[in-house]
């Protein structure tokens, strides 16, 4: 796990609202898909659009693991 990794999955882990997970799911689906590899930028869960990305790199593969510890922690609390 690359460094700030805990600190996503820290905060990731103390959202409870279903809608903002799938939010940022989508969010981290298509950086995914876009092949983004190392997506950095804000999370506000109170925020229409909570997750924000800025300074983007392309030399590792955070963005997939980004969105597998959003979809584990959207289906632990009941999405999908």
């Amino acid at each position: 796990m690359q460094h700030g990794a805990g600190t996503f999955v820290s905060t990731i882990t103390a959202i409870r609202d279903q809608e903002t997970l799938k939010r940022i799911l989508r969010a981290c689906d298509a950086a995914r898909k876009l092949g983004l590899k190392d997506p950095q930028g804000f999370i506000d869960p109170a925020a229409r659009d909570p997750i924000q990305f800025i300074d983007i790199h392309l030399s590792s593969g955070f963005a997939n693991e980004m969105h597998e510890i959003v979809r584990r922690r959207w289906v632990g609390l009941g999405g999908g």
